[in-house]
């Protein structure tokens, strides 16, 4: 620590940039509600006389479809601008829905106690347990040995690795436990082979913040907009979509995408001109052999954590095989299980069932440890939680004051074009459009109206076996808001590779720019071909 006092100018430049951030805050307050009521304004400019939703046709501009449209866009500017914290304005619904009229204040305030919220409560114990006793790095390390030495393998192996831990916990968590394993690589590298480690260094780099993305659309908790989707669908179109449905539907898309990113990156953007990587097997068993044999609390992470995803992914089909099972045993055991598996228990229960066994199962009984404590548990991101809740609670007034329909109903314009270009259209500007916002803030703006522009183009409010469903549009949106490629800020991931110096702004923004194209071209094909078939 320096003995040296700060200079005066040094403490008048750091008084200045703290001014010039309170002002720029305060102007993003200020913006957001003069935002809203300018919304508000221009929305009643355009509402017929009949304001009152009983007398309005269906479909009509309401008074409260103004106000909840002026909320919307204030909501939005604090969001995009993060005027507060994500999880302060997400807070705004419970404060204004009921003293605007949209709602009453027990409707308002239901969405953050939506089911999909414990999920991810749940999903973020599993994740926080791994973490807690490495089982996340063991895992990581082991895939990386597996996959081999060769320059091409093992950025395919780092990918893969980011890719799987991704699904199931944060994607700035997986990333930041890669980087140092990475960039322990490309030093052993350097050493090696000298200049010519420099592609190498950025397709691994890119690599790893490509495929945390990339893996967090693979699951329901992987990524915060799945999660937004998944409650949206149920609550606004009547859309049950199940664990092992999301898998069924996302896994094969996440696997394809993987692909086509580790062939872009190491044939055609940085090709490898390296072959073996020498003593890159030692440094990876070194690694291991630091964390020591597999403790018992990894063992009874790894228990619940197989058994949480099996029972996620088989528990419709088990129940679908034990109720026809059961026949005319009305009562037995068998019906009973299969009943409770099909109808009583969902995947939240699933979750907080595991949460609990984390918490209650002892590690090490003298010292009074065990899998999971509360102080480990304080780190849960609740901001994230809110923000979930708050998304559901706008998307619930937007759907109430019936302003969802009426956006839907001017978006018609789109009808007469081919369904695959509409679909292209909508995942190419949710693609770029989260490259300077957070994709969560973007789902929650933007899915409500997207899917009343589904149901409007001819989807029946069910959705499931419909020609146009909801889904048709919600999902390829959804896979395309967390497809931000090109620019640091686009994802936490971006930013921590960028920071590590390893990968120039114009790497990323080239290698960035493929991949949105190349990605918005695979959705659309996923949307048309495989999605129809699963959701």
């Amino acid at each position: 620590m320096s003995g040296s006092e700060p200079s005066s100018s040094e403490v008048e430049t750091g008084q200045h940039e703290q001014a010039g951030g309170t002002g720029r805050r305060l102007a993003a307050l200020t913006a957001g509600p003069l935002l809203g009521l300018a919304t508000y304004a221009c929305l009643r400019l355009v509402m017929p006389e009949a304001a009152d939703a009983s007398v309005a046709g269906e479909g009509a501009l309401t008074e409260a479809g103004c106000r909840a449209g002026a909320l919307l866009v204030w909501m939005a500017a604090w969001w995009l601008t993060e005027a507060l914290p994500l999880g302060v304005t997400s807070l705004l619904p419970i404060a204004l829905v009921p003293v605007l009229g949209i709602s009453n204040a027990r409707d308002a305030a239901a969405p953050y106690a939506d089911r999909i919220v414990f999920l991810f409560l749940g999903g973020f114990v599993l994740a926080l347990a791994m973490e807690r006793w490495g089982l996340h790095k063991r895992i990581a390390l082991t895939i990386v040995l597996v996959v081999g030495t060769r320059a091409d393998r093992l950025v395919l192996g780092f990918m893969a690795a980011t890719a799987l831990l991704s699904m199931w916990m944060s994607n700035t968590a997986t990333a930041m436990l890669m980087l140092p394993i990475a960039i322990s690589t490309i030093q052993l590298v350097e050493g090696r082979v000298g200049a010519a480690s420099r592609e190498f260094s950025a397709c691994l780099m890119l690599g790893i913040a490509y495929a945390a993305s990339i893996g967090g659309i693979a699951t329901p908790i992987g990524s915060p907009p799945n999660a937004i989707l998944v409650a949206l669908a149920r609550r606004a179109h009547g859309i049950e979509i199940t664990f092992g449905q999301w898998m069924l539907a996302a896994v094969p898309l996440s696997l394809a995408f993987l692909g086509v990113a580790w062939l872009l990156l190491t044939r055609v953007l940085h090709p490898l001109r390296i072959g073996e990587i020498p003593g890159e097997s030692t440094l990876v068993r070194e690694e291991l052999a630091r964390l020591g044999p597999v403790s018992r609390g990894e063992w009874v992470v790894m228990v619940v954590f197989g058994l949480t995803a099996a029972s996620w992914m088989l528990r419709v089909p088990v129940a679908d095989v034990l109720l026809p099972a059961a026949g005319a045993e009305e009562g037995g055991f068998w019906s009973v299980l299969g009943e409770i598996l099909k109808h009583r228990v969902d995947d939240t229960t699933i979750a907080i069932v595991a949460a609990l066994a984390l918490f209650a199962t002892p590690v090490d009984i003298r010292r009074g440890e065990f899998a999971i404590d509360w102080r480990a548990a304080k780190q849960i991101p609740w901001d994230v939680l809110l923000l979930f809740g708050g998304g559901l609670a706008l998307a619930s007034a937007v759907q109430a004051s019936g302003l969802d329909t009426y956006a839907g109903g001017k978006l018609e314009g789109v009808r007469g074009l081919p369904t695959v270009i509409i679909v292209l259209i909508i995942a190419v500007a949710c693609t770029f459009m989260s490259e300077v916002t957070s994709n969560t803030a973007q789902a929650n703006v933007m899915l409500p109206v997207i899917g009343a522009l589904a149901v409007s183009l001819g989807g029946a409010e069910g959705g499931n076996g419909s020609s146009f469903g909801p889904m048709l549009l919600l999902f390829p949106a959804t896979m395309a808001l967390s497809c931000a490629f090109m620019m640091p800020m686009g994802t936490p991931p971006n930013a921590l590779v960028f920071s590590s110096g390893r990968v120039t702004i114009r790497q990323m923004a080239t290698a960035g720019l493929w991949l949105n194209l190349i990605g918005a071209v695979l959705i659309t094909l996923h949307a048309r071909v495989v999605l129809p078939w699963i959701l």
